[in-house]
C-alpha cells in the first residue's frame, strides 16, 4: 500500500499573510522599539494599508519565508529584515537562527500560537481571509484526501489545521493529521508514519513546498515532490530538480500523484 503525505501550508493553504501578520506581532512583542512597519501592532483594520505601504518588506518576507519551517522561523524572518541582513540560502538562515539561541526560538514558537489564537478570538472570519486555500488544487485534494491512505503532515497546529480543512470543504480525521506537536522535522514524522502503517519508506509519498523539508525527506529515502505553487523560489525548485526531486504544478498534480499511488 502507498501512503500519501500532504503538507498543509504552501500546499493546501496559502497562509503567507497569516504568517506575516502573526509573526510580526510576535516580533513587535520582543522588539517594542522597532521602526519596522511603523512599530505598530497589526490589526485587521490596518493590515491592508500596511501591506500596501510596505511592498519592499512584504516582498522580502515572501522570499525569506521559503526558508521558514515553522512558526518560530517566521518571527526570525522579521529579525533578518529589521537588521537588513543578507540571507541568501538555507544555511545562512539556519546560522542566523542559531545566533538567536534556542531559548529565544522556543519563546517565539510559543508566542506565535498564542498570537494566532488571539487573532482567531477577535474575528474568525477575518482570520480565515488571511489563510485561503489554493483554489485550483482543492478539488484535487478532496479526491485524494478521501482515501484511507492519505495523511496531512504539517508543522501547523492541529486545531487551526482542522478549522481550515473544514472551511475548505475537506473532511480529515484528526488522527490523520501529524502536526507541530510531533516535532518540526518532516523526515522524523514520516519515519513514525511508516512505522505506524508498517510500510517501507518508498511507499510514502510526500508533497511539500519547502526545499529544506524535501531535501531532508529525500536523504531519509522517502519519495518526495515539490509543489511549485507554494513558497519555494524558482532557484530552489531548480536545485530540487537537479537533485532528483520532481516538481508538481497545479495542472499535473492530480494525475502525477494518482499514478504514483497506483504504482
Amino acid at each position: 500500500m502507498k501512503v500519501l503525505a500532504l503538507d498543509f501550508d504552501g500546499v493546501i493553504s496559502n497562509s503567507i499573510w497569516d504568517c506575516f501578520f502573526t509573526a510580526y506581532n510576535v516580533y513587535l512583542k520582543f522588539n517594542p522599539e522597532t521602526k519596522l512597519l511603523g512599530g505598530r501592532q497589526l490589526t485587521f483594520e490596518n493590515f491592508n494599508g500596511v501591506k500596501a505601504e510596505n511592498r519592499v518588506i512584504r516582498d522580502k518576507f515572501r522570499n525569506l519565508a521559503s526558508f521558514a519551517a515553522g512558526g518560530k522561523y517566521f518571527v526570525v524572518v522579521f529579525y533578518i529584515i529589521d537588521r537588513d541582513e543578507e540571507v541568501r540560502s538555507q544555511l545562512e538562515f539556519d546560522v542566523f537562527c542559531s545566533g538567536l539561541g534556542d531559548t529565544a526560538l522556543n519563546s517565539f514558537q510559543d508566542e506565535f500560537y498564542v498570537e494566532r489564537k488571539r487573532l482567531q478570538s477577535i474575528d474568525m472570519e477575518k482570520w480565515y481571509e488571511l489563510t485561503p486555500p489554493f483554489f485550483e488544487v482543492v478539488p484535487q485534494f478532496k479526491k485524494l484526501i478521501d482515501r484511507d491512505n492519505a495523511f496531512i503532515v504539517t508543522n501547523r497546529d492541529k486545531e487551526s489545521a482542522l478549522m481550515l480543512l473544514k472551511r475548505f470543504g475537506l473532511t480529515v480525521d484528526e488522527n490523520k493529521i501529524i502536526h507541530k506537536d510531533f516535532g518540526l522535522n518532516k523526515a522524523e514524522k514520516l519515519i513514525k508514519l511508516s512505522e505506524k502503517m508498517n510500510i517501507g519508506k518508498q511507499d510514502i509519498i510526500l508533497v511539500d513546498d519547502l526545499l529544506k523539508h524535501a531535501m531532508g525527506v529525500k536523504e531519509a529515502e522517502f519519495r518526495v515532490f515539490i509543489a511549485t505553487w507554494g513558497y519555494s523560489t524558482e532557484k530552489q525548485q531548480s536545485f530540487a530538480e537537479q537533485n532528483g526531486i520532481p516538481l508538481l504544478t497545479e495542472e499535473n498534480f492530480y494525475e502525477t500523484i494518482s499514478k504514483e499511488l497506483e504504482r
